[in-house]
């Protein structure tokens, strides 16, 4: 692996690495929808990650690039893990918020095991008050069970992968996930370390990769040694356990079985280990060595991941479910908006999860939209502000000599008849409206680097980035059309956006015919931007959006009747330099705008290009490099955007 992240940083093989894995992916597009019962899943390689990740809010599957490529890993055996961690993903969202209050369920059971080792506490010589005890009962009681939730669930997610893809019951596969599951402390050797109950409830899936049928326990009652209807208890829970993923059951079917089967031994198993613990403390060394540290060490988290883990932890596998149950709240919120009448955007292929992952982000940035709005209004208001201006030839004031030269004849004859009232040879200061110069049409237009190196962090700035600004745009627009009378002329701002990598296209257009195809168009802006662009080819982006100004849009520019601005956004540095300082030069001919953000940490060779594109060569910088700063992101946009929007306005 040290050799590997070695040459990790070097171009050329990171985009044949990139093409490899997504040969990989195209081979299985069908079978992961199909496992996952999702085709809208999107799987991502990204060189800087180590393990599996699945971002609900996104739909994206984050996937590690370097072992993925490791000779010793072949296709199928990657894609058993991530057959592994997506295993429980239907069932998840289904019923997030069933999962996340799993305990609820079991409250009965919780009760009875909190008023158990309470008692227990309250026989010994343990300190504390009854307060601090029962606090601690119910944390101890509580960590179990979300660990025994957490086990069984990855038990059933092991039999869901061996049942719905035969192909790892093939020796060479088999022995590949036992070698895996055992770095993982799935082993023999392992679990009967473990606390009783801990290793008795780990031992299902241990019997399972080593082809067991029993497993001896370090107490008389091994529950190994039952009999359940005529068959022995761990081929019984075995044979179930599979009917259970055959059937597809759900989550209260799956702990109804396991209330019924597995809990009264882990139950009695977990009586015993609290009934053997050294109810005591040792007030010499100042610490309760008694309960306290053993009710820790019975709540141990093993099932943590190892360092060399590809699969989630716990503490992330709830943070998918929180996500999951966000979802579900903002799709119940677009089915009341389409009641009433806002509607569906199927037909412009904008599904709900489309429109939830849009507004998420909407949301997301409502702040910095509420600000925006606020400038919107001081911005117009100056551009009508009145301002205090001399105006000679007036008939109060000060003398003006040059007022009183030009109407010299006029003060002769005031001389003689003595009326000097309405002469006008004075000056004074005016309020006077302040009248600016305005363009007919503002376009912005955004340009997006979606090519490989975009990872999550970059990805999820630039989205927030471009909703902010889009948004912000719209609400600009809508308040000049409102409030038209304020200025001396009709103002349109309009935006488009373009996302490039090996290839470009346009998402967004300036003219978007009805609001629905403009609303889609906005939401495609941003969903799409999923870093699957492959390489870095903004040039040709450029030279598009040059060759689609025509002779008339080139005439207002020279004369301001038109004003036209590009922000781009990028990771790094163009594939080909010189063809896009090309396309930049002949756009600033144009009276084109444009300014480009870097993000993210490059190195020295990287950033030279940047500067080299962007800044060498100009009277002024056009380029800002922001390096790992890359969540500052959508402040930066929305301060340039609002830079030169105040400087149009103050023309």
């Amino acid at each position: 692996m040290d050799k590997l992240t070695s040459w990790w940083d070097e171009a050329p093989l990171k985009i044949t690495s990139q093409k490899n894995c997504e040969e990989f992916l195209q081979r299985q597009e069908r079978s992961l929808a199909t496992f996952t019962q999702n085709g809208q899943l999107n799987y991502l390689p990204q060189a800087d990650r180590d393990r599996i990740k699945f971002d609900p809010k996104t739909n994206l599957v984050y996937l590690p690039l370097s072992r993925f490529l490791d000779k010793e890993l072949d296709g199928n055996q990657m894609l058993w893990h991530i057959y592994y961690e997506l295993s429980l993903y239907p069932d998840w969202k289904k019923y997030p918020k069933a999962y996340l209050n799993r305990l609820d369920y079991w409250q009965q059971e919780a009760n009875f095991m909190v008023a158990y080792l309470l008692h227990a506490l309250n026989q010994s010589n343990f300190p504390e008050d009854k307060e601090t005890k029962t606090l601690l009962a119910i944390n101890h009681v509580q960590q179990e069970f979300t660990q025994f939730f957490y086990t069984c669930d990855h038990y059933l997610a092991f039999l869901r992968v061996a049942e719905l893809c035969p192909i790892y019951q093939q020796p060479q596969y088999k022995e590949y996930i036992q070698s895996y599951l055992h770095t993982q402390g799935k082993k023999t050797g392992t679990i009967t370390k473990l606390p009783l109950h801990q290793g008795f409830v780990q031992s299902f899936i241990v019997l399972e990769i080593e082809g067991l049928n029993y497993i001896s326990l370090d107490t008389v009652h091994n529950p190994f040694d039952a009999v359940v209807f005529q068959q022995p208890y761990a081929s019984f829970i075995q044979t179930k356990m599979k009917q259970l993923v055959a059937n597809e059951a759900d989550l209260f079917q799956k702990d109804a079985f396991l209330k019924s089967f597995v809990y009264p031994f882990f139950k009695k198993l977990w009586q015993q280990e609290i009934d053997q613990m050294t109810l005591s403390s040792n007030k010499k060394s100042n610490t309760k060595q008694g309960v306290l540290e053993k009710s820790l060490s019975l709540t141990k988290d093993s099932n943590d991941v190892t360092a060399d883990s590809l699969e989630a932890t716990p503490a992330e596998e709830k943070e998918i479910l929180e996500q999951l149950l966000e979802q579900e709240s903002n799709a119940k919120e677009l089915l009341q908006q389409q009641m009433k009448g806002i509607g569906s955007l199927s037909n412009y292929d904008i599904t709900v999860a489309d429109q939830q992952l849009f507004h998420y982000y909407e949301q997301a940035v409502k702040k910095e939209r509420q600000e925006m709005a606020l400038f919107w209004q001081k911005v117009v208001g100056e551009a009508k502000k009145e301002q205090s201006v001399k105006q000679a030839a007036q008939v109060k004031g000060k003398l003006d000599v040059g007022s009183l030269i030009q109407h010299y004849t006029d003060f002769s004859e005031a001389q003689q008849t003595g009326q000097y009232k309405q002469l006008p040879i004075f000056s004074r200061y005016v309020l006077t409206p302040k009248e600016n110069i305005l363009p007919e049409i503002i376009e912005i237009s955004f340009v997006l680097d979606n090519s490989g190196s975009m990872n999550t962090e970059k990805i999820e700035a630039a989205r927030k980035a471009l909703t902010a600004t889009l948004l912000s745009l719209e609400d600009f627009n809508t308040y000049l059309q409102k409030n038209a009378n304020l200025l001396h002329n009709r103002l349109t701002v309009t935006s488009e956006t373009w996302l490039f990598g090996s290839q470009f296209t346009q998402l967004k257009s300036f003219d978007s015919p009805s609001p629905k195809e403009q609303q889609s168009e906005l939401i495609k802006s941003v969903i799409s931007l999923k870093g699957q662009g492959g390489a870095t080819d903004d040039a040709s982006c450029l030279e598009a959006i040059l060759d689609s100004i025509t002779p008339k849009q080139e005439h207002d520019l020279a004369r301001h009747k038109q004003v036209k601005l590009i922000f781009e956004i990028t990771d790094g540095a163009s594939s080909f330099p010189g063809a896009t300082k090309t396309a930049i030069e002949k756009l600033l001919d144009k009276q084109v705008e444009m300014f480009a953000f870097q993000i993210g940490n490059n190195n020295e060779q990287v950033e030279k290009t940047f500067d080299f594109i962007w800044n060498q060569g100009f009277k002024e910088p056009h380029g800002i490099r922001l390096g790992e700063e890359i969540d500052t992101l959508p402040d930066k946009l929305l301060a340039s955007v609002k830079k030169h929007i105040e400087t149009i306005f103050t023309y």
